[in-house]
């Protein structure tokens, strides 16, 4: 997804500086329930080597706002583009993989621990409990 503009790029870096990622991927252990960055150099080696079946069971919400350690995680957004856009904006639902089943703002709770919310054209922000 294309990043809304430049200028709201600049605005979160002068606000929170080294606070805040875009796109950010997170890995996820189950078993343990301890989450790990994935880098994006990672990302595209692992693509570029055939591998990108590893990526599953991974999320990549589209704004994350952190402590200044990307794994204690504040806040989280995810941009939704309803059409049409008088359409409610929903989090999608997985259909297959280690999450299938569940949501991605289901998933996003769960492995962040911080209620994500939607951001839509019109609507604005939609809070984790308005988007059950």
């Amino acid at each position: 997804m294309p990043w809304p503009s430049n200028v709201r790029r600049r605005s979160w870096a002068e606000l929170i500086p080294g606070r805040f990622n875009r796109e950010p991927r997170y890995r996820y252990d189950t078993q343990t329930g301890q989450k790990q960055l994935v880098s994006r150099e990672e990302v595209r080696a692992l693509r570029q080597q055939g591998c990108g079946d590893e990526l599953e069971g991974t999320i990549v919400p589209d704004i994350v706002i952190h402590s200044g350690n990307p794994l204690d995680v504040l806040a989280v957004y995810d941009f939704k583009f309803p059409c049409p856009d008088t359409n409610k904006p929903s989090w999608r639902e997985y259909e297959q993989g280690p999450f299938a089943g569940s949501t991605q703002g289901k998933m996003y709770l769960e492995i962040l621990k911080v209620g994500p919310n939607l951001i839509a054209p019109i609507r604005g922000i939609i809070r984790w409990l308005e988007s059950q």
